[in-house]
């Protein structure tokens, strides 16, 4: 595939460019994973998120308007994720501001630890994911857009105040507010079932082409369960403690965008269940990274440097280091669009794993706001530091476990103009030594590659 993508790759080198005159909202105000992540063949889904949803998150404005797999079970233990179309929620990389915020022990990201009211708007790129967002995370990205970063991007002067009082055991309340230039802040409390205070924060200094911004995202939410199930038990309780700050800088010019930043993410979860033995849990996870992206509308290069701590109480793997490349070029010949990207992904203990995608979009002058959409892609999915190295009563660790050969397919014919875009396609994926988890003894299970395996 690596090989075929290449060949592709240096024949788009000489056709004929795309007009750069603009580039899209995303690559010209988000971060470099959002640079790295735009799709010029598979059109994104997205909106703004309802603050007063009342599942008080941005995965209820998602399961309402997608039609996707979703896991929302909503009680301590038990995360709220995006399955898409994908055979589980860690093959969907979730991103905000380019941090990643999936969990890289491989159990996806749980929506209900971030309040609604922290985020502007969502984006759903469907189809196949990149490596520069995760090397397992090889479905698709959901991108979040905090509200205080959009204020900066839309140039907005807010205050804004927001309640929301769900019958769900569940209230939020926020303030916001924003000079729609050099600063965002936004505050806010959760009460309920899952409560806690949550905030974001956004400055931004700008000279001539260039613009340096600062963010920060905080969250500490304790959830209970919160319906007549009490799952797991009616004492069980689980507190995320959270945060994310990003460093920037962005140079923009006609048709040109570099961008260049920093993150720290630290996550602590503390699970706590009077009715167990041992009665608590706790989980930290800390990702530092580094990364950057360049892109004319034409090409686009960039990279993603990774260090991941995982720990338990009883457990600590060894830090992971992932460093991801992409190269990408896409190129205009009348109706057709033809994209092609290579990619490496470098982690540790692993070496060097491969990727390339190519994608066809074609808009045929006869059927005037409609496009056919083809999008191939291969690559591999890396174990997580669980899947090798956690060990307890319940798990076994399985550290000779082999990475997924991924090859995946996506065929789609859908509407380009309308208030109303229907769309319908079809995602192939084949597996070669795909994870299974079996018993391996006792109450305990592990993973291991089980062979081949297909889905759509």
């Amino acid at each position: 595939m690596g090989r075929r993508v290449l060949a592709l790759l240096t024949v788009l080198a000489a056709s004929p460019a795309l007009a750069t005159d603009e580039l899209p909202p995303l690559v010209v105000h988000g971060s470099p994973l959002d640079l790295l992540s735009e799709d010029p063949v598979l059109a994104p889904h997205g909106g703004a998120v309802d603050a007063t949803t009342a599942e008080g998150s941005a995965l209820g404005v998602m399961e309402r308007h997608l039609p996707l797999g979703f896991s929302d079970y909503g009680g301590p233990g038990a995360l709220s994720q995006v399955q898409g179309f994908n055979r589980s929620a860690s093959e969907t990389a979730v991103e905000a501001m380019g941090v990643p915020l999936q969990l890289p022990q491989g159990v996806g990201f749980d929506f209900s630890s971030f309040p609604s009211f922290l985020w502007d708007s969502y984006e759903y790129q469907p189809g196949l994911g990149s490596l520069a967002a995760d090397p397992r995370a090889t479905g698709a990205v959901v991108t979040l857009n905090p509200w205080t970063e959009a204020r900066l991007e839309k140039g907005e002067i807010a205050l804004e105040a927001r309640q929301l009082i769900s019958s769900d055991d569940l209230s939020q309340s926020s303030v916001g507010v924003s000079d729609g230039k050099a600063w965002a802040a936004l505050a806010g409390m959760s009460a309920g079932h899952a409560r806690g205070p949550s905030g974001a924060l956004a400055f931004r200094h700008s000279w001539g082409q260039d613009a340096l911004t600062a963010q920060l995202l905080a969250t500490g939410i304790t959830s209970d369960s919160p319906g007549p199930d009490d799952f797991p038990t009616p004492r069980a309780t689980n507190q995320v403690t959270r945060w994310t700050p990003v460093l920037r800088w962005d140079r923009a010019s006609s048709g040109q965008a570099l961008k260049v930043s920093a993150y720290v993410d630290d996550a602590d979860s503390l699970y706590d269940n009077p009715d167990t033995t041992p009665s608590e849990f706790r989980v930290h996870t800390t990702q530092e990274g580094l990364q950057g992206g360049w892109t004319d509308g034409t090409w686009r290069l960039g990279t993603h440097l990774r260090r991941i701590s995982y720990r338990t109480d009883s457990f600590t793997a060894p830090d992971e280091w992932q460093l991801m490349a992409h190269a990408g070029r896409t190129a205009l010949w009348g109706p057709w669009t033809l994209d092609a990207a290579l990619e490496a992904g470098a982690v540790s203990r692993f070496g060097v794993e491969p990727a390339g995608s190519v994608g066809v979009r074609w808009m045929p002058p006869e059927v005037p706001g409609w496009a056919l959409v083809l999008r191939g892609r291969g690559t591999r999915r890396v174990p997580t530091l669980s899947d090798r190295y956690f060990d307890d009563a319940f798990f076994d660790p399985n550290p000779a476990l082999k990475p997924e050969r991924v090859a995946a397919g996506w065929l789609g014919v859908e509407a380009t103009q309308g208030a109303l875009r229907p769309s319908i396609s079809v995602q192939v994926q084949s597996y070669e030594d795909a994870w299974n988890t079996v018993p391996s003894g006792g109450s305990a299970v592990t993973v291991i590659n089980a062979g081949n395996a297909l889905g759509t």
